[in-house]
């Protein structure tokens, strides 16, 4: 009993994602994540699934319409999140547990500042976007139920991004179960509530979108209050919330350009949308909506199918993001390689399954009344399913690489993936439809018509293809990662092939403000000078928590200035146990950093530790000038250290 309690209770521990066999570590950690989207999607099921067997077809077809409107926010606030957590993974990997808790803080304070904008460009914007996709006050009740659908959604955009926000959080940091937990208990609260509202209640749509916002409510707290309660060492603390520019700039440049990927995306679906709902129209009027339902329902199983897909990918972005955290370069390339296999196996299971259920229109069942299902419903949404399905292996290869980008900080290639994405997307949305029909689409187009609309998913998934080809090829096949040295966070300086020896150096002592970063920029300007900087790597680091995220001292930071030297962007950060497999040196500034050092990493078994002084003329301990406020002999000490350190690695 004691051993099966043990287990449960291993299940909601965070996972190393930095250890192990890779494609069993990424498999055990994508599985809670997996069960989680496709939860995620139950969810929204649900709603489609209880409103198409409640209410008429022109409220089904109001709800479905506005699957691309809601799709463009929430997925940027989905993806935005996503995007946030790689600077957590990087933390996690390098076991920096205040940047964990500064990474936490800085991202509610974003994440409130980006609820408060969306929701009123979201709510301002309603009308026009409904009139982008041919729904205006004109239709009637499809427009009824489209606006009271969407505004109630829009007026809740803040219970999706911070649920979004602490479930990538918690992945961010391995734990992959929690996440999946809250979704369920999520999930069946948004069934109980869309059955009391829509059914008891006879609120209608609005009920169904009234509950959505609700049940994710509930579990967005209910989340936040388990995180800090199960895990005390990401309770926030008063320095936590001192948060910098810097701070700010490192999540909005990782999370910004894949939320606007995400959006960019969802524009290119709600073009596509527009041209579904011309094949119902004639004369300007709605004659049917066969073709809205129909397409509505195939996309609804078309992501369904594509969510195992989606949630491997997922994974990917913290598994990426720790090891780069932890400098692994080799790992993420074979972890790479060997969740793209994963990933074609489980495009062709979902395939198979996908064929399966669209046998006799079952799944058209699922999501609309028997009355609605007609054979113009079935022919709409098996052409979009058949076309769609040939074409999976492109779409999990964007899935997989997409987020390997995003965890090594390529994130600009993410963007430019979504930005061919829709170019691709519209393009062949409005020339290739039009041309087929022989004229503007309307409800007498021919069947090629709408296989030539249908064809803009497949042209879009190799047009973002072939942008991610680039950082996959160059950097992670290659293991090439020079773009970061110009970072300022640890381990993303990274050492790619040379054909010269490279020595890591990092000066470490009790707070990482004063001597540390002291003998950091100096040794760094003494290796400049020598035309020696492809040959070092220099950082620095505490041993004690307690300026952890602080700038240099002023003092320090004056001193340095006086000699021509820069610090700027160097905050404190706190030794790991990893930096001793990752430095050749370990250079103290005492006694006492020598023995916290011992005890931090292990002990010394390969004999990287030493005194910064003890190849000197004067060897000893480098006093502490937050304490003596002797900046200048402090200086002189850690110059001569610096000099006689240089003098000796070049000599051997």
């Amino acid at each position: 009993m004691e051993r099966k309690s043990h287990t449960i209770k291993s299940l909601f521990q965070p996972m190393d994602l930095t250890q192990g066999t890779c494609w069993k570590t990424i498999l055990i950690f994508s599985l809670p994540i997996i069960l989680s989207y496709l939860l995620q999607q139950v969810y929204s099921i649900s709603d489609a699934a209880i409103v198409g067997q409640t209410l008429t077809a022109q409220e089904v077809a109001g709800v479905n319409d506005t699957t691309s409107l809601v799709f463009i926010f929430l997925q940027f606030a989905f993806g935005v999140s996503a995007g946030f957590c790689v600077v957590t993974s990087c933390s996690v990997g390098c076991r920096d547990q205040a940047g964990v808790r500064r990474s936490l803080a800085t991202q509610i304070i974003l994440s409130a500042v980006l609820t408060v904008l969306l929701t009123a460009l979201a709510l301002s914007l309603l009308n026009p976007m409904l009139a982008w996709i041919n729904v205006t006050p004109d239709n009637g009740e499809v427009y009824r139920a489209a606006f009271t659908y969407c505004a109630i959604i829009f007026a809740g955009i803040g219970a999706q991004l911070f649920y979004n926000f602490i479930c990538s959080f918690l992945r961010s940091m391995g734990d992959s179960v929690t996440p999946l937990l809250f979704l369920l208990f999520s999930t069946v609260l948004n069934v109980g509530l869309d059955l009391l509202f829509i059914i008891v209640f006879r609120w209608g749509v609005a009920g169904a979108a009234i509950a959505t916002v609700t049940a994710q409510l509930i579990s967005t707290v209910a989340c936040f209050i388990y995180a800090f309660a199960h895990y005390p060492d990401i309770r926030l603390r008063r320095e936590d919330w001192r948060i910098t520019w810097w701070d700010v700039r490192r999540h909005v440049t990782q999370g910004v350009p894949l939320g606007l990927q995400f959006s960019v995306l969802a524009i290119g679906i709600i073009v596509m949308q527009s041209v579904v709902v011309q094949f119902d129209t004639l004369g300007g009027q709605m004659v049917s909506s066969a073709a809205q339902n129909g397409f509505g329902a195939a996309n609804k199983l078309s992501n369904l199918a594509a969510t195992p897909m989606n949630g491997l990918g997922a994974a990917m972005t913290s598994f990426t993001a720790q090891n780069l955290g932890a400098g692994k370069p080799e790992r993420i390339k074979k972890g790479t390689l060997q969740a793209l296999v994963m990933t074609a196996l489980i495009a062709a299971v979902a395939v198979a399954a996908g064929l399966l259920v669209m046998r006799d229109g079952f799944y058209l069942h699922v999501f609309l009344s028997a009355d609605k299902v007609t054979e113009e419903t079935v022919r709409y949404g098996n052409t979009f399913l058949y076309v769609d399905f040939s074409m999976y292996l492109f779409l999990g290869f964007i899935f997989m690489v997409r987020n390997c980008v995003q965890g090594i900080g390529k994130s600009q290639f993410v963007l430019g993936a979504g930005a061919a994405e829709l170019v691709a997307r519209v393009t062949v949305c409005l020339l290739l439809p039009p041309l087929f029909a022989g004229g503007p689409v309307n409800a007498e187009a021919g069947a090629l018509a709408f296989y030539a609309l249908c064809a803009a998913d497949p042209f879009a998934w190799v047009a973002a293809d072939s942008v991610l080809l680039v950082p996959f090829i160059r950097n992670i096949m290659k293991k090439d990662y020079r773009y970061m040295y110009k970072r300022n966070t640890h381990h993303y300086e990274l050492e790619s092939e040379r054909s010269w020896p490279m020595t890591r150096i990092l000066f470490v002592c009790l707070g990482n403000i004063c001597r540390s970063p002291m003998a950091e920029f100096i040794m760094k300007d003494m290796v400049k000078k020598a035309g020696l900087v492809d040959r070092f790597e220099i950082a620095s680091a505490a041993t004690s928590r307690e300026e952890i995220g602080n700038p240099v001292y002023p003092p320090a930071r004056q001193k340095l200035a006086q000699h021509g030297i820069g610090c700027k962007g160097k905050v404190a950060r706190q030794l790991c146990a990893e930096d001793y497999g990752y430095y050749d040196l370990l250079i103290g500034m005492e006694e006492a950093n020598l023995r916290n050092m011992r005890r931090i990493c292990g002990g010394d078994p390969e004999g990287k530790m030493h005194l910064i002084l003890e190849g000197t003329a004067h060897p000893g301990d480098v006093a502490d000038p937050w304490y003596t406020g002797d900046f200048d002999t402090a200086w002189r000490d850690i110059e001569d250290g610096c000099r006689a350190l240089l003098a000796r690695l070049t000599q051997e």
